[in-house]
């Protein structure tokens, strides 16, 4: 799972880079990636409830 994740974030580090610049795109993956690891942690909670 982690070299998905890791092999996803460079595209779109590099997706983000052509939008916002270098600097911004650091803080944008970052988002992106917490927002990955929240939605991963919602579906595993859902998983285990049933």
């Amino acid at each position: 799972m982690d070299v998905l994740v890791t092999q996803l974030s460079l595209k779109e580090t590099l997706f983000l880079q052509m939008f916002v610049g270098p600097d911004n795109a650091l803080a944008a993956s970052f988002i992106i990636m917490m927002c990955l690891a929240i939605t991963m942690l919602v579906e595993k909670i859902k998983s285990d409830e049933k």
